[in-house]
Formats: structure tokens, C-alpha cells, sequence
């Protein structure tokens, strides 16, 4: 048997037939559809670094989402700023945090569409370049302008326009936009081969999932209380614990950093034991804590309290996440996941704001008491939801 006829031996039949020159490749579809994989599959999993394009992408996004980061804590130490330069009342400031609210709305609504027709590429240069762009309205601080606590308090301590600080931001959005970009070029939907009404129906199907609406009010109340506590943290440390404007920035920081510990430390015991036991567990702690923060008068006792909230809260959402996806069939996990973290960040819309319209009534002291009970009822709707997942369970096995 010559060369060529065994190598045409292994092929598969259908390569085999007719003439191999007309063989056609089968185009890469990167769509909510095709990523199910068949009920033959193997189940292989991919590391972060196994291949370049793993590593360039993995890193890509952590940098993104640093930006995300950053962006998330910029308001919060900007609003005793903006107070005594606009001599505006707490009502009036809260509205930097209603602003995104309409972004977030529109995100939850489009986002499956956006990924089935351009692909990841389309969905990363959509979501950074969304960034750069406000970061370019902000740059030319329009009159009622908007501002990383230690970041902003380093460039107002130091003689800058609060504005100075988004052409940072502004930088930073354009590498992100093009890493991201770039590292999921080949990642580009179906084009126009989905269907519109098709995606838009497949959206539309997440209100009719109760474990879908559960988990996305469960992640909107826990974005509410996270970006809350770190919007108005700073004046409350400034107002109530009298701490002058780098230390309250400093707990602020603190927060966000206790944040950022959590998800790193806490990952494996959360694995271990379960995200079911650790995220109620982990409630129970942060209300524990947030009691002790607002009954503790002293400054320092404060700063530590909120850093360990921070901690504690740190695995809550990456946490729900994952149990949404162990509860969910693979075909809703885009559309589902995707529609329950855009509609939870809405919840840094409506919270932040009306702390501000309740702190222009009764001081920013009320901030304590909505904090313990947005904890309260995360408390109750993760028992809840959790309960779901094992009567869902004694179904399946029945």
C-alpha cells in the first residue's frame, strides 16, 4: 500500500468520498448553539496557560475587568468632591450612581443577540470601547462632571482637576478594548445567520426561568450592597467618623482590597465545602461584621470592620454564579448568566442612589442599617434558591 493510500485509509468516510479537493472545512461558529457540545463529548478541561491564545485571553480579560474594577470605585471618592465644588446635596450627587443604570438595562437585553451575531470579539470591543468613550466625555468635564479612592485622592491632593484622573482611565479602556479585541479575533459569531426574532425569543425565555429572575434579584441586591458600601464609605468616614479625607480614602481602599483577598483566599474553602454552605456562611459573617462597624464609634475599628466585610462578601458572587450555572442547562448559560450579571449591576444604580436621597434626610448614618438589610435578605434568597437546586435534584434522581 503506497503512502497516499494510507493516509487516505485513516481518514474519516465522509472526508474520503468524492474528491478530497472538494472537501470544504467546516466553518468555526462561536455562537450560544453551537457551544453545546454533543452528548458524546469528552469532557476536557483547558487550562488557563495550556495555549498561547488561552494565556493572551485569560490575562486580557483580567486586565478588562481591572478596568471594571476601577471604574466601579472611582464615584465613591469623588462624591465629597463633587459636594463642596458643585455645593450640591447628597440627593443630587446620588445621581452619578443612577446614571449606568440605563447601560446595565440594555446590556441584559442585548447582550445574547451581541455574542451570537459578532462572537466574543464583538461582544469585548463593544463592552471596553463602551468605557473609552465615556471616558473621553468625561476628559472634557461637561459642568456636572463625575469622578479608586487612593488613585483620585492622589491626583485632587496633589493640585489636579478631578477630570485628570479619566485620562488615565481613558488609556488604560483603549489597551484593554484592543488585548481583549485581539485575543478574541477569532472568536466571531454567526454573522447574519442567527435569527433575530430566534435570539431575541431566546432571551425573552429568561423570565419565564425562576432560577434565571432568583439568582439575577439575588446578584442585583449583592452589586447594590457592594457598591454602596464602597460609593459612600468615604463621606461616611469623612461625616461620621470624622476622619480626614486620605485616611477615609484609605478604608475605602480597604474594602476594596479585602475584595479582591477574598476571591483569591477564600476560593478553595469555598470549592471544598461547598458554594451552598460557604456563601451562607459567609453572609452570616459580613452581617456579623457589619454590625460590629456600625456600633464600633472608633475610626480604626471601623476601617478594620470594613476591610473584613470586604473579605467576607468577597466569594458571594463568583460563588452564585457557578451554582446558577450547576442549575442550569449548558444551552441557558449565556443567555441566563448573561442577563443575571448585566441586571445585577443595576443594583449599583438604584442603592447608591437612594442612600443618597435617604442620607439627604436623615444623614449618611442610615448607610449602616440598608447595608444590614440588603445582607439579610441576600441571606434569605440564597436559602431560597438554594433549596430550589436540591428539590431540583431529588427530581432528576427520582
Amino acid at each position: 500500500m503506497t503512502q497516499t493510500a494510507v493516509a487516505l485509509a485513516t481518514l474519516d468516510p465522509v472526508h474520503t468520498s468524492a474528491h478530497i479537493s472538494d472537501t470544504q472545512p467546516e466553518p468555526t461558529i462561536h455562537d450560544a448553539v453551537s457551544a453545546i457540545p454533543p452528548s458524546t463529548a469528552a469532557s476536557i478541561t483547558q487550562r488557563w496557560n495550556g495555549t498561547k491564545e488561552n494565556t493572551l485571553r485569560t490575562l486580557s480579560c483580567y486586565f478588562a475587568f481591572t478596568i471594571y474594577g476601577m471604574n466601579d470605585g472611582t464615584p465613591g471618592a469623588m462624591v465629597p468632591h463633587l459636594e463642596s465644588h458643585y455645593s450640591l446635596p447628597y440627593s443630587i450627587v446620588s445621581l452619578i450612581f443612577l446614571g449606568p443604570m440605563l447601560g446595565c438595562i440594555t446590556a441584559a437585553f442585548t447582550s445574547n443577540r451581541l455574542h451570537q451575531k459578532y462572537g466574543r470579539r464583538g461582544v469585548s470591543a463593544f463592552a471596553t470601547g463602551s468605557y473609552a468613550i465615556a471616558y473621553v466625555g468625561m476628559c472634557l468635564h461637561p459642568p456636572f462632571g463625575l469622578v479608586v479612592p487612593l488613585l483620585v485622592n492622589a491626583f485632587v491632593s496633589r493640585g489636579w482637576n478631578w477630570w485628570a484622573y479619566y485620562y488615565l482611565m481613558l488609556c488604560l479602556a483603549i489597551v484593554a478594548a484592543a488585548t481583549t479585541v485581539w485575543s478574541f479575533w477569532a472568536d466571531c459569531g454567526t454573522g447574519d445567520n442567527t435569527s433575530p426574532g430566534q435570539a431575541h425569543s431566546f432571551t425573552l425565555s429568561v423570565f419565564k426561568d425562576k432560577v434565571t429572575l432568583l439568582f439575577s434579584a439575588f446578584m442585583l441586591i449583592y452589586v447594590g450592597a457592594e457598591i454602596t458600601i464602597g460609593g459612600w464609605l468615604v463621606t461616611f468616614m469623612l461625616n461620621v467618623r470624622n476622619g480626614t479625607p486620605s485616611a477615609s480614602s484609605l478604608v475605602a481602599s480597604g474594602f476594596w482590597i479585602g475584595i479582591t483577598v477574598g476571591r483569591f483566599a477564600l476560593g478553595w474553602i469555598t470549592s471544598y465545602f461547598g458554594e451552598k454552605i460557604m456563601v451562607s456562611a459567609y453572609l452570616v459573617i459580613a452581617i456579623g461584621l457589619e454590625l460590629a462597624f456600625w456600633l464600633g464609634e472608633e475610626f480604626v475599628v471601623s476601617a478594620i470592620m470594613a476591610a473584613l466585610v470586604g473579605v467576607s462578601i468577597g466569594m458571594v458572587m463568583p460563588s452564585s454564579i457557578r451554582m446558577m450555572t450547576k442549575i442550569l442547562p449548558v444551552e441557558k448559560h449565556i443567555v441566563s448568566v448573561g442577563f443575571g450579571t448585566a441586571f445585577a449591576v443595576s443594583g449599583a444604580s438604584i442603592f447608591p442612589f437612594a442612600v443618597g436621597a435617604l442620607a439627604q434626610a436623615g444623614g449618611v448614618q442610615v448607610l449602616q442599617p440598608v447595608i444590614l438589610a440588603l445582607f439579610a435578605v441576600q441571606l434569605l434568597l440564597w436559602l431560597f434558591v438554594t433549596r430550589m437546586k436540591l428539590d431540583r435534584d431529588e427530581d432528576s434522581s427520582a
